[in-house]
């Protein structure tokens, strides 16, 4: 990993906050967690983004962040990429939010994530991915699958305790700033 990337710092403070919530979970999930219940703390919009809720789900963010960020960050420039990966996130998580039940707490970078997969996806729709590792197919029909299986379960309430929305709303959002937004601000956000 490259220190001078984005990424490998988005990556250490994740893996910081993991390390802490072990540390110290009751302070950690108290303080840094959002919920319906919380979200009138600022704060807590960030710090949610930077917890997980298990080392599975961390690895899961953080290899698939890393596999595909480093070429966001160069094609859309740090800047670029900055805006995608928080304004992304924050969309996320006000997509779970305020769609689902306010006392479920709310932890992980998926929604950021997510849109950091949709913007390269919109870059490089006809590369191939190993979906699940195993299963090889195009991005772009890996995202298209993924936000429609999101909508799905958060409509039907299938498989409980993720949060389908915020996935929806990260990968909904890094498509629409890659086709919409980043071509009419590109000059101004190098």
């Amino acid at each position: 990993m490259k220190l001078k990337t984005i990424t490998c710092w988005i990556v250490i403070v994740n893996v910081i906050m993991f390390v802490l919530t072990y540390i110290d979970p009751t302070y950690m999930y108290h303080h840094c967690k959002i919920s319906g219940n919380t979200m009138n703390e600022p704060h807590r919009w960030i710090t949610s983004m930077f917890m997980h809720g298990g080392f599975v789900h961390l690895l899961f963010n953080m290899v698939t962040l890393y596999g595909f960020s480093l070429i966001v960050e160069r094609d859309f420039t740090k800047k670029g990429f900055l805006i995608i990966y928080f304004i992304g996130g924050l969309l996320a998580t006000a997509a779970q939010l305020y769609t689902s039940d306010p006392s479920i707490s709310l932890v992980g970078a998926s929604g950021a994530v997510c849109a950091v997969l949709a913007a390269f996806s919109f870059r490089y729709p006809k590369n191939k991915v190993l979906f699940f590792f195993v299963i090889p197919m195009e991005i772009k029909k890996l995202v298209f699958g993924v936000t429609f299986f999101s909508i799905f379960c958060h409509i039907t309430g299938a498989i409980q305790g993720l949060g389908h929305m915020a996935h929806a709303g990260g990968l909904i959002f890094g498509w629409v700033f890659a086709k919409y937004i980043y071509p009419n601000i590109k000059l101004s956000i190098r």
